[in-house]
């Protein structure tokens, strides 16, 4: 936490000040934020490892995304990780195959399950199989872009999936397209 919140700070990382736990609530909101969120925790040298819906914070009244819960996170190496963090379901192809992984396409990942989550209500893969041979389960109502993005974060080879620098900035509020992003 203190390495995400040193000058200059990033408005869509949460600066912890004190922390009680409550209830899960889950608010569909941009998830450009949350993107931005994971570019500064990687660009800081911080893999928060755990993102997901419980763990952003979001105001209801100006839906400003903050990303939280740094328990699982790690320095952000240029090595393969040995030891998975978050929940199976989250987990890359690449940690379920060869339990191994490397942070970036991990955050990449997690971010393309996150997504799909919010514009499906539902996770894609709900097991270790699924996660490594199954296609995307994309429905009919998504966007051609929006299922391109979701298509390129959930690309079962690392080497091929989107990175963090090349995720077009979507702008998703409360189910409704802008019409300046993919979803």
């Amino acid at each position: 936490m203190k390495m995400v919140s040193m000058p200059p700070r990033c408005e869509n990382v949460l600066e912890l000040l004190d922390w009680i736990e409550l209830s899960k609530v889950f608010i569909l909101t941009s998830c450009a934020a949350v993107v931005r969120a994971a570019q500064h925790c990687c660009e800081r040298g911080v893999f928060h490892r755990d993102i997901k819906p419980e763990n952003l914070l979001i105001n209801t009244k100006t839906l400003q995304v903050k990303l939280i819960d740094f328990g699982c996170g790690d320095l952000m190496y240029d090595f393969t990780y040995t030891k998975f963090e978050g929940p199976l379901v989250f987990a890359s192809p690449e940690w379920v195959r060869d339990k191994e992984y490397m942070g970036g396409p991990t955050t990449v990942w997690s971010l393309g399950i996150l997504l799909y989550y919010m514009v499906c209500s539902d996770l894609p893969f709900k097991n270790i199989k699924e996660i490594s041979d199954a296609p995307v389960p994309l429905l009919r109502y998504l966007s051609g872009d929006c299922q391109a993005l979701i298509t390129g974060c959930l690309e079962k080879n690392p080497d091929y999936r989107l990175t963090l620098e090349n995720i077009p900035q979507p702008r998703l509020v409360l189910g409704e397209t802008s019409g300046d992003g993919p979803c």
